[in-house]
C-alpha cells in the first residue's frame, strides 16, 4: 500500500550529517528579533528528520505486512498507530514552530506545507484503520505517495539552502 522513498533511505543520512556539521560549526544562538539562529533551526530540523525517518521505515514496515487482517489484529494496529502518533507529534511541532530564522523563511514554509498535508493524509490512514475502509486508506497511501515525492523537492531546496550558508 504505502512505500517509502529513496529520499528517506538516501538523503537523511547526508541531510543529518550536514545538519550535525553546520550546527557544531554555527553555535546554537537565539537572535534578538525572537527566532532562533540558523544552528538552533537546523538541529530543530534534523530532530524531526531523525524522528519522521524512524517512524516512516516502521510504518513502511507495518505496511509490506498488511492484508485485510491487519485491521483486526491489534497488535497491528496498535503498532501502525503508534507510528502514526509519532509522525503526526512530529508535523505539529513543525507547523507551530513559529522562530524560524529569516534566512530559512522560505524553506521553514515549505515544509509548514508538507507537515500540514503530512497530518491530513495520516489522519485519514487513522480514520481508514478504525472504520475498517479500504478506500479510506488507498486515498490516504495515495496522498502519503505524493507527500513522499514532495519530501525530495523539499531535501533538495534544502541542500540547497545550506550549501549558501558554507
Amino acid at each position: 500500500m504505502y512505500r517509502q522513498k529513496n529520499w528517506i533511505k538516501k538523503g537523511s543520512v547526508v541531510i543529518i550529517a550536514t545538519l550535525l556539521f553546520s550546527t557544531i560549526v554555527s553555535g546554537c544562538t537565539t537572535n534578538t528579533n525572537g527566532t532562533v539562529s540558523e544552528a538552533k533551526y537546523i538541529s530543530f530540523i534534523v530532530g524531526k528528520f531523525t524522528s519522521m525517518s524512524a517512524a516512516a521505515k516502521g510504518m513502511d514496515d507495518q505496511v509490506k505486512n498488511f492484508s485485510e487482517s491487519s485491521l483486526s489484529d491489534s497488535k497491528w494496529v496498535e503498532t501502525t498507530k503508534g507510528y502514526i502518533g509519532t509522525l503526526t507529534a512530529d508535523c505539529d511541532e513543525i507547523i507551530n514552530f513559529q522562530k524560524a530564522p529569516e534566512s530559512f523563511a522560505d524553506v521553514h514554509s515549505q515544509l509548514v506545507t508538507l507537515a500540514t498535508q503530512g497530518k491530513e493524509a495520516l489522519t485519514e490512514y487513522s480514520e481508514g484503520i478504525d472504520t475498517k475502509d479500504f478506500d479510506t486508506l488507498r486515498s490516504a497511501n495515495s496522498k502519503i505517495a505524493q507527500l513522499a515525492d514532495s519530501m525530495g523537492g523539499y531535501v533538495q531546496t534544502l541542500n540547497a539552502k545550506l550549501g549558501e550558508l558554507q
